[in-house]
């Protein structure tokens, strides 16, 4: 009877199931002798008599020493985002290989899914209940005595409660899934450098969530430092501006946990003392609306007016000019905090704080760009462990720098060096807007 293949094939012209040749039993026979006793004699000889009717088969496995020596390798790598591609580019297994791909020292390595398994056991071994939040919640656990534990230090807690503004934003590229990372930072002028306070990591952007994200911040510092943290406009000295986003559940979270301290302010009301909005977020959003230039240009003035009879005057214009999604737009910046976040005429913060912190987050925007050198969709647990390590390395430069007086970079980056440049790349913005301007007045005035 003939016994035909479960996989079509194609002969010629034809496609058709392949036919199973049946070879008949191989006729090679296998002799061994075994010593009447292996403890003096620990040898077999086999014997080899024949010739096989067959291929040999695959070299699917591989030699345990080979698989230790690899075992050994990885278990010295930073295995918590590792795969085998990245392994291949490590110094260590370079070196093990001597320059030669992976399958020269076995065929069996062919097959790089030995390599991944290999890299799997390690890290269950290291991460017995993975690298998500059951994973991240085992090494907290693990970390509960410990005088310091992550996500943040002392020294951290203690200048940020001593610092007059800081900046925050939600980062969405580090972490794998739905989890993102939001930071809190500033640019701290006697180190030249940005710092993170810290970090949380939030899958919901309720106002809800960041009420208890304030909530928990803030008692993580009062605990490091043993002090009430203070705000400016409420103790008269302590943080006195927070710079974000326009991001609504932010600064309602904010606003209520305040008003939860605080409550003789509204929510509303501790955010008209507190909150500033990130111009370049503002204006970004208005560059990227379907609305004619002179519409644009009254939106973009809203920040520089000096008076609140002007801006309201400016808001009226451009909710008149009925434009699709103008009455909308106004709306939505006349909301009291906006309004406050966006111009010096309706702030209730203090002048001089207003006029000494930023008004943008790019300070922040840089942290994250930092960070992201370090690896972008990473497990939940190692983005925490890779942010503990930069955060490490931040704070012991800022330390270094001052107490020897060594720079981390060449470039200069004191507060008179980054004015320079930024008022540098400004004019060359203004020149290149008003270049794409005239272009376009001529193209304009051509097809006329």
């Amino acid at each position: 009877m003939t016994s035909y293949c479960s996989f079509l094939h194609k002969t010629d012209t034809q496609i058709v199931k392949g036919k199973i040749v049946n070879k008949g039993s191989c006729p090679v026979k296998f002799y061994h002798i075994v010593p009447e006793n292996l403890t003096e004699c620990p040898f077999i000889i086999m014997i080899s008599v024949g010739i096989h009717n067959h291929s040999p088969p695959p070299a699917v496995k591989t030699p345990q020493n080979i698989m230790e020596n690899l075992q050994k390798i990885i278990n010295n790598e930073y295995d918590l985002d590792l795969t085998a591609r990245k392994l291949l580019t490590k110094p260590m297994i370079k070196i093990y290989l001597q320059g030669k791909p992976l399958s020269s020292i076995h065929p069996s390595l062919n097959n790089q899914s030995r390599l991944n398994y290999l890299i799997e056991k390690s890290k269950r071994s290291k991460y017995p209940f993975g690298q998500d939040i059951i994973g991240v919640t085992y090494e907290l656990l693990k970390q509960k005595n410990l005088p310091d534990p992550y996500i943040r230090t002392a020294k951290q807690s203690e200048l940020f409660a001593k610092t007059l503004y800081a900046e925050i934003d939600m980062a969405f590229k580090r972490i794998h899934g739905a989890t993102n990372e939001w930071e809190i930072c500033a640019y701290i002028n006697r180190y030249q450098k940005t710092l993170v306070f810290a970090r949380v990591f939030a899958n919901i952007q309720s106002a809800n969530a960041y009420q208890h994200l304030f909530e928990d911040l803030f008692t993580v510092v009062e605990n490091d430092t043993q002090k009430i943290f203070k705000f400016q406009h409420i103790h008269g000295n302590g943080l006195g501006c927070l710079i974000a986003d326009e991001h609504q559940g932010q600064a309602l979270g904010l606003g209520q946990y305040l008003h939860s301290k605080y409550n003789y302010l509204s929510a509303e009301e501790h955010l008209q003392h507190i909150y500033k909005l990130c111009q370049i977020h503002f204006n970004r959003n208005i560059r990227n609306k379907s609305m004619p230039n002179e519409i644009k240009t009254l939106m973009y003035s809203i920040p520089t007016l000096k008076t609140q009879v002007q801006v309201f005057e400016t808001l009226d214009k451009i909710k008149e000019s009925n434009e699709l999604g103008a009455r909308d737009w106004v709306l939505d910046k006349s909301k009291p905090w906006k309004l406050a976040g966006l111009s010096l005429a309706f702030t209730k913060m203090n002048i001089d704080t207003w006029n000494q912190t930023p008004n943008n987050t790019n300070a922040n925007e840089s942290a994250h760009a930092n960070i992201n050198q370090d690896g972008q969709s990473l497990s939940l647990l190692a983005a925490i462990y890779r942010g503990s390590d930069f955060d490490q390395r931040q704070w012991h430069a800022a330390k270094t720098y001052e107490q020897y007086n060594v720079k981390d970079s060449y470039r200069d980056k004191s507060e008179l060096a980054r004015l320079t440049h930024n008022a540098k790349k400004s004019q060359k913005r203004k020149k290149k807007n008003l270049y794409l301007n005239l272009n376009h007045k001529r193209s304009v005035k051509i097809k006329n």
